[in-house]
């Protein structure tokens, strides 16, 4: 028994932590059209970002913007989300999710 334990195939350990975030193409919509989104909030609602009723308007918001977007564009949003969660975005778009 102690053999068998001794012996065993040993596993190679991973980082059990990804470091970073899975970026998905509407972070990445609301992320590159972030005053376009919160104008159309303060536009529609009246409320003034960093209210706290702006969260109530928030998803519509976002939604409304990415439904006006072409194929194209919204193409590109996915390639982006994909290389930012590969890689790292830019260190403007970290600076905002920072704060």
């Amino acid at each position: 028994k102690t053999w068998l334990f001794n012996n065993k195939k040993k596993k190679e350990r991973k980082d059990m932590i990804k470091y970073g975030r899975k970026w998905t193409p509407r972070m990445v919509v609301y992320q590159q059209k972030r005053e376009e989104v919160l104008k159309r909030i303060e536009d529609e609602s009246g409320v003034k970002p960093g209210d706290p009723g702006m969260f109530k308007h928030y998803q519509a918001a976002v939604k409304r913007v990415m439904a006006e977007l072409d194929d194209n564009e919204l193409e590109k949003a996915k390639e982006t989300a994909e290389e930012w969660s590969n890689n790292c975005p830019p260190p403007e778009i970290q600076a905002q999710v920072a704060q």
